[in-house]
């Protein structure tokens, strides 16, 4: 629900939704009012990051004993009054108003009561002796937004203890609406607009606080006002205020009323969007964040703005320059501790997709302690990926909670038992009464959700994950492949083949460049590996053959993934034109015994063929067996050093080091025979359509065995025709691998893709 001039709020009846105007009065407080509590954090999202603590989880565990070691352990001996001094004193009022919001949080999530005790004596002290802000001044006005961004939510927060009992929170209360609100209820004095979106953030807090709707609608009034003239979007057009703007160079959405702006001592770099534009858009999401949290969608409401400014201000700050929005395209380095609250509701609520934001948040927000004045500690309150919506009511059981896949395997359809059933393909959006069947055709994890619905409310959501691995299949034959570097029969089956596709060292041009594909197959004794290489310009003139043209093969043979190498990990390296000679990683204490390969030249380019013993691989080979496994092709253009470097499977060039990120490859049963009659010459075999969206037909002119594997090598079905079969409705959709063997051991291998 979106409003602008007046507020409806949650109660504690899911079903009632009541409007009570009062003032902040202790004695007349009423629970139906507002939710508590609900400042910056609400109950359920508090609950789950304490759960992650409890459990020592990162980032969270370790974000909590950092603030509980800096800011919550030392004591705490502030023995004058607070005073405004129109910014003289403000680091002291900044110390008092972060060791209160720390200890309270801490009291929250751990129950320690000197916690409480120390967050409930800091503000008594202020309720008693401060004097309050000078309304008319600009720093003071700062300030006074600053304190009270983090007193409001450690107030609230402390509803719950019992040394900050009615008597104390009336004071509190007092103390906010005189000594805080005349300065934050009305225009800032200056006109950098980061001021009037924390002095909304404040009032909003308060607000909250005092259950006062009045200026709850006042904090709403305020931030709607400034929102249009901090945050540019293209569809809006060049704001009223473009004279406080400080002169972008290119507007862009996202692009923010400060980011421009220069001077004031702040990091080098000159501009400012590394300080007064994470305040300020730390104070407007921390302010549609505690209206999120009384049933008002501001963050709906503003959402084109918020977006896209998350997301420019995070490639700026990650990349290091302006993007050209300014005229000094540099971007400071100042990195404050935001971006979690921003995220959680845009991304995890929402399902937007964030990828600035997210590479920021976990390369460096993440890892490091920045929060300063309304920026306090936001990944231990607000990095909830994973916790999903509120909801009520019971989630649904999921027959399965995770499935895993290979590339384009047949995947059955997701289902549940409850009543009702809705099926989300994102975490929020539109639901489906149809169950929906996960693709297989992207290698990746993704994660449906399903609830049900019960006498007309929808509950909470079951999740349900699905893996689809890019494993490839390794068939058995029962004759061995010649290692002479030419394609012989055994290899002309297409079915098995993979593509070396990833970039890994720069560059690679185009296909002529650097292109090509694999091949593997198996037997008890040997691994064979077919590479087939587009390669215009070869050399072979480095010391180290990885310098050069040539294949590196990688192999886990428990396949458990290791961070680092072990005895049954292994790489070698077959250079171009180098007769013999097998490099090995690691150097030493690795055999290449009995491996034979032979790399032979065609036509821009090469191929690669090898054959290497289980026994020096150290392994015993069986159906179904999983392997590490990964091709690599080094490209020398020039012969100079390496100019670029093409995998199948690892994203970076850290295999040599790292065998966590080999691809996976599997032991199949499929067994190719190797007859010396080619698996083509068997008499009239016809299929068709293929591929079809229902059915295919095969006809033979003599009996044959039918064997029908799924895209991972498992045997479905096995049967005897002679003449013709429907391969229909009894298979699902997917890809299958077909085999037909007649009475003289002639083979035929077809493809099979079955649509729907």
């Amino acid at each position: 629900m979106i409003m602008k001039n007046k507020i409806t709020f949650k109660t504690k009846m899911i079903t009632s939704l009541i409007i009570l105007f009062i003032s902040c009065d202790i004695a007349v407080l009423s629970a139906q009012t507002f939710v508590h509590p609900g400042g910056l954090s609400n109950a359920s999202d508090l609950a789950y990051i304490k759960t992650k603590i409890q459990a020592q989880a990162q980032p969270w565990y370790g974000k909590y004993t950092d603030m509980v070691t800096n800011l919550v352990t030392p004591a705490w001996n502030n023995g004058s009054a607070p005073q405004d001094n129109g910014g003289g004193t403000e680091n002291a009022m900044k110390d008092d108003a972060r060791q209160c919001y720390a200890s309270a949080l801490a009291w929250y999530y751990s129950g320690t009561p000197a916690y409480g005790a120390k967050a409930a004596k800091i503000l008594n002290i202020w309720a008693t002796t401060f004097n309050g802000y000078n309304a008319n001044q600009g720093q003071s006005q700062l300030d006074c937004s600053w304190i009270g961004s983090l007193f409001a939510p450690a107030a609230e927060l402390l509803r719950g203890y019992s040394g900050f009992g009615a008597p104390q929170q009336a004071l509190v209360a007092t103390m906010f609406k005189t000594k805080f609100v005349p300065a934050l209820n009305k225009q800032p004095v200056w006109n950098n607009g980061n001021i009037d979106l924390t002095m909304a953030e404040a009032l909003f807090g308060i607000a909250v606080f005092c259950d006062d709707i009045t200026l709850f609608n006042a904090a709403i009034a305020k931030l709607n006002a400034r929102t249009p003239l901090y945050f540019y979007t293209q569809a809006t057009g060049t704001p009223s205020n473009v004279g406080d703007w400080f002169s972008p160079t290119k507007w862009t959405d996202g692009l923010m009323q400060e980011s421009c702006r220069t001077g004031g001592g702040h990091t080098p770099g000159g501009n400012d969007n590394g300080h007064h534009t994470q305040y300020a858009l730390a104070a407007a999401l921390h302010a549609a964040e505690v209206a999120w949290n009384q049933g008002t969608d501001l963050y709906g409401t503003h959402q084109a703005r918020y977006v896209a400014a998350i997301e420019l201000l995070a490639l700026q700050l990650s990349s290091g320059s302006m993007q050209g929005t300014c005229n000094d395209n540099v971007a400071t380095n100042d990195l404050w501790d935001t971006f979690e609250v921003g995220y959680n509701h845009y991304h995890n609520r929402k399902g937007i997709d964030l990828p600035n934001t997210l590479k920021l948040l976990t390369t460096r927000v993440r890892t490091a302690d920045n929060g300063d004045w309304n920026i306090f500690y936001e990944t231990l309150t607000h990095d909830l990926d994973g916790k999903g919506p509120d909801c009520v009511g019971a989630a649904p059981v999921p027959t399965k909670t995770s499935y895993t896949y290979s590339m384009n395997e047949a995947a059955t359809q997701l289902s549940a038992a409850g009543t009702n059933l809705l099926w989300y393909t994102t975490a929020n959006g539109v639901g489906s009464s149809i169950a929906p069947t996960p693709s297989t055709s992207v290698e990746g994890s993704k994660t449906y959700y399903v609830s049900q619905t019960v006498a007309g409310v929808e509950g909470c959501r079951a999740s349900i994950t699905v893996t689809v691995e890019n494993i490839f299949i390794i068939p058995k034959v029962t004759n061995a492949p010649v290692i002479d570097g030419t394609i012989e029969t055994l290899w002309d089956d297409n079915a098995y083949m993979q593509s070396f596709t990833k970039v890994i060292q720069p560059t690679v041009t185009n296909a002529a460049d650097l292109s090509g594909t694999f091949k593997a197959y198996w037997d008890n004794t040997y691994l064979y590996v077919l590479g087939d290489v587009n390669d215009d310009s070869k050399f072979n003139d480095s010391p180290e053959s990885y310098f050069d043209d040539g294949i590196e093969l990688y192999l886990d043979i428990n396949n458990d993934k290791a961070a680092t190498y072990g005895a049954n990990d292994v790489a070698y390296n077959f250079g171009w034109n180098n007769g013999v000679i097998v490099g090995t990683t690691p150097a030493t204490g690795r055999a290449t015994t009995g491996i034979t390969y032979a790399i032979v030249d065609k036509p821009a380019g090469y191929i690669f063929e090898a054959r290497i013993p289980w026994t020096t691989l150290q392994g015993n080979p069986a159906i179904n067996q999983l392997v590490g496994f990964d091709f690599h092709v080094n490209d020398d253009d020039n012969g100079a050093a390496r100019d670029g470097k093409m995998s199948w499977a690892a994203a970076t060039d850290d295999a040599w080091q790292n065998p966590s990120i080999f691809g996976t490859a599997k032991l199949g049963d499929i067994v190719l025979s190797t007859s010396t009659q080619h698996i083509n010459e068997m008499s009239k075999i016809q299929v068709y359509p293929n591929p079809s969206n229902g059915f295919f037909n095969i006809t033979t002119m003599e009996a044959v065995t039918v064997k029908v594997f799924d895209n991972v090598g498992r045997l479905v079905n096995e049967f005897n025709m002679n003449g013709s079969y429907n391969f229909g409705s009894d298979y699902a959709t997917g890809l299958y691998h077909v085999q037909l063997i007649n009475n003289d051991g002639v083979v035929k291998t077809m493809k099979i893709v079955k649509e729907f």
